[in-house]
């Protein structure tokens, strides 16, 4: 009997702990069932691999907030030698043409194992070619240029700004302060004056133009106009901006209406 009851225990204490040990082990397993995975910071710098570029602009493109923090103070200072024609206002370029320009300052000799990269309106830092620094874009344009050593230091940037204007200015007139039709044949009293003005889309007007006859030379426009004159009472208008943009000449006469 003794025998026998110690059998019986047996097999109750081995039902009891099975449970237990089974559960451990699905534990165990449902824990480790997906692998850990790792985060790109958690990848050790060492076996990152570095990035690759083309040339030095391009790497000056992708990485230039670090390399501003560097600079070569030999090759600071380039200047912008405009080819083509232009007026400087404000420290910017106008002209009503293609827009051709070289850099002062750098010279090959003395430059030798440095790359010029230049960025056009805000564009990538390429390789400067002389055979393609031109601008043709109507509007404002922005050149940005550095200069990077054989080390990749870079100098600082130097940033011009071009005006490609190809519009004329518009002209208005007024009769006696009224907005007329400058196309049209004006009611001039003797009293009457004409007043002319202009708008420059893209920059500033430079001067207005008036002559009273064909061969008469052109006069600069500052105050209103006599409407009658000695004479005669047929003008000839026009207006130029800045860069030499001209509008079409315009014919403005005069009907002389007695007052009452």
């Amino acid at each position: 009997m003794g025998v026998m009851r110690n059998a019986f225990l047996g097999l109750c204490l081995v039902s009891i702990t099975f449970p237990v040990i089974a559960q451990r082990v699905i534990y165990k397993a449902k824990t480790f069932i997906a692998p850990r995975k790792y985060v790109e910071d958690e990848v050790p710098p060492e076996k990152k691999k570095a990035r690759s570029y083309l040339n030095l602009c391009a790497k000056y493109s992708a990485e230039k907030q670090d390399n501003n923090t560097k600079s070569d103070s030999d090759i600071n200072g380039m200047n912008l030698l405009p080819l083509s024609d232009f007026r400087k206002i404000d420290f910017t370029y106008f002209t009503n043409n293609t827009f051709g320009y070289h850099f002062m300052g750098y010279n090959r000799n003395k430059s030798e194992g440095r790359t010029i990269c230049i960025s056009i309106n805000d564009g990538d830092f390429q390789i400067y070619d002389q055979r393609k620094a031109l601008l043709e874009k109507t509007g404002s344009n922005t050149i940005e240029v550095v200069a990077i050593n054989k080390d990749g230091i870079a100098s600082g940037v130097s940033k011009f700004q071009v005006f490609i204007d190809r519009t004329p200015p518009d002209l208005t007139a007024t009769l006696d302060g009224n907005p007329v039709d400058i196309k049209q044949e004006m009611d001039c009293s003797r009293n009457s004056k004409i007043g002319l003005n202009a708008i420059d889309k893209e920059y500033r007007l430079t001067h207005i133009f008036y002559r009273v006859k064909k061969d008469q030379a052109w006069k600069y426009y500052h105050d209103p106009i006599p409407a009658i004159q000695a004479e005669g009472m047929a003008f000839e208008i026009k207006a130029t901006d800045v860069v030499g943009n001209e509008s079409p000449i315009i014919n403005l006469s005069c009907k002389e209406v007695k007052s009452k």
